[in-house]
């Protein structure tokens, strides 16, 4: 069983949509963000102020920047697999979410 410690969730807008991702997927993703001139210091914030006992909760903001900067980390990476473990299932929990029109302005 993978310790808590080890990984970090990511709150959607409702359970289907909510994801787990290991230490250090979260670890890769904050860096990308932090690279990114338009991430938003807010969802920097959220993901360092929660540690690994809560989950990380953004507003549609947020999950909308997070979804951009997979998907542009998708295409860099040419595909699924140059991607870290979970950044796949945050993707398509994303893309559900906004197909399902929950991350609408």
């Amino acid at each position: 069983m993978e310790r808590r410690l080890n990984r970090v969730t990511i709150q959607g807008s409702r359970q289907a949509t909510t994801v787990v991702i290991p230490w250090d997927s979260r670890q890769h993703l904050l860096d990308r963000l932090r690279r990114d001139k338009d991430a938003n210091e807010t969802v920097i914030h959220a993901f360092e102020a929660v540690g690994t006992t809560r989950p990380v909760t953004l507003d549609k903001a947020g999950r909308r920047l997070l979804l951009t900067v997979c998907f542009e980390w998708l295409n860099e990476a040419g595909g699924t697999s140059g991607l870290p473990t979970g950044i796949v299932d945050l993707l398509l929990s994303l893309e559900d979410e906004k197909r399902h029109g929950e991350l609408d302005e």
